[in-house]
């Protein structure tokens, strides 16, 4: 996980699981769920709805995997565009330069 590899950390996990089951990783990891672990990354967060879905339908013509995410805080709503839903930091990485090179601002989440 700290190397970013959410598939090899999974692996890694079940293997341990599978023949070390009274290891104190493996009593530790009860609470941890890989499954649902992913990284994406975000190109924009907007106040209002209409300027998320545009940038949305945008990207998707470009063939990205976009998609709107609401975010309510007690203060205010923002709506963030993010694109892909991918296993690895390295594969983050990748696609950060691919939608830098086409001038949009990024951050990996993990």
């Amino acid at each position: 996980m700290k190397k970013g590899d959410t598939l090899q950390a999974q692996n890694y996990a079940e293997r341990l699981k599978q023949e070390c089951p009274l290891s104190p990783e493996v009593r530790i990891d009860k609470d941890i769920v890989f499954a649902d672990f992913f990284y994406t990354v975000q190109v924009g967060s907007f106040s209002k709805s209409l300027n998320a879905q545009n940038l949305v339908k945008k990207l998707k013509t470009k063939g990205y995997a976009a998609y709107l995410e609401k975010f309510e805080s007690a203060k205010k709503t923002n709506f963030r565009v993010r694109v892909g839903k991918v296993n690895s930091r390295k594969e983050a990485e990748a696609l950060v330069k691919k939608l830098a090179l086409e001038g949009y601002p990024t951050k990996i989440f993990p």
